[in-house]
């Protein structure tokens, strides 16, 4: 699967996110506090969902890890 588009209403820090992505290495960068880790953890809620640590399944966290 490649993302070539992001749209997030309400993430985190992130409002009325919206970028393409274009092929090949693409890098988001900006202050502390800008929302990269909410975006990071926005894609993984997308590809694996939500379940994390202790309440997720051990299968769950490997194939996250």
């Amino acid at each position: 699967m490649k993302l070539t588009h992001i749209q997030i209403d309400g993430f985190g820090r992130l409002h009325n996110f919206e970028t393409n992505i274009a092929p090949g290495l693409h890098v988001f960068y900006g202050r502390n506090e800008a929302g990269k880790s909410h975006l990071q953890q926005a894609i993984l809620a997308l590809l694996y969902g939500f379940y994390e640590g202790i309440r997720a399944r051990n299968q769950e966290n490997d194939l996250r890890e």
